[in-house]
């Protein structure tokens, strides 16, 4: 079976926690009941869309909290069950706003306490920042331009080499190195995500290196802004043979690999995206 693999996974290589696209997103915890609106952001402070959502604690009749779509929220704990979850995706919500030019109503949504407002788009030219404000006193109660704390920040890296993470509100930073997948006769199977805490003291990781397509999570407990940003590619052994062009300058990100290393990670996004080898 031939799989058609979204190259731009493959060659995304540069993540931020203001507009989460691709291979990350943003978690937040609805707290407060009452009114609420979402802002989508564009370059401006004037939102681009605006979403009516109310939060309660008594649930509409006959209705059933959903789940969330992408299985358990990143970073929650094992509880059974995954948390009620609001997706937040700018493409989706886009083309809504076309339809409801013709007949489909402005959105409304009615969420309990504790839903997870979950930010993330499929393509980075779709994203936008997302804004959560409190009808009552105009309250900004989040902002993925600025996470607060308990706020997190998942993203799997799929481009080997090394990486920065770097909180830009404090300038505090954290170097992560992605290795070169080694092929194999059997599927691959990423490890379980790493856990970052992002503290007053900086970003603190159990390790420095993990595989392709693990994930990783930044919890915060300090006001961040999150970017994460490939520094140095890993081509592989091959990488140093001479060449007419230097590996950044001939394409996307990935075509300087070994033929051996995109076929691994052929099978990572296979993996990712639920699909089998053929």
């Amino acid at each position: 079976m031939n799989f058609l693999i979204n190259r731009s996974l493959l060659a995304q290589t540069s993540f931020t926690s203001t507009s989460p696209a691709g291979l990350a997103c943003v978690v937040h915890a609805v707290a407060h009941e009452g009114e609420h609106e979402v802002h989508l952001l564009g370059d401006s402070e004037v939102p681009s869309e605006t979403i009516a959502v109310m939060v309660t604690s008594a649930p509409p009749p006959g209705a059933a909290p959903r789940e969330a779509a992408l299985g358990a929220i990143p970073g929650s704990p094992a509880t059974g069950t995954a948390p009620a979850t609001l997706e937040i995706n700018a493409r989706e919500i886009s083309a809504a706003r076309i339809r409801r030019a013709v007949a489909e109503p402005a959105a409304h949504h009615v969420i309990q306490p504790g839903t997870h407002l979950l930010v993330n788009t499929p393509e980075p030219a779709d994203a936008r920042r997302v804004r959560l404000v409190r009808k009552a006193d105009s309250a900004v109660v989040f902002d993925s331009a600025s996470l607060g704390s308990g706020d997190r920040f998942a993203v799997t890296l799929i481009r080997p080499g090394r990486y920065q993470i770097e909180n830009q509100l404090d300038g505090k930073k954290l170097a992560l190195t992605v290795e070169y997948p080694a092929p194999g006769k059997q599927p691959y199977r990423p490890p379980p995500p790493m856990q970052i805490e992002c503290t007053a003291a900086g970003l603190q990781a159990p390790a420095t290196t993990i595989k392709p397509a693990q994930g990783v999570i930044v919890v915060c407990s300090v006001p961040s802004r999150l970017h994460v940003e490939l520094i140095e590619p890993d081509d592989g052994p091959r990488a140093t043979a001479p060449g007419p062009a230097s590996p950044g300058t001939a394409g996307p990100a990935h075509d300087s690999l070994t033929e051996e290393a995109k076929a691994v990670l052929r099978r990572v996004l296979r993996t990712f995206s639920g699909k089998r080898d053929g």
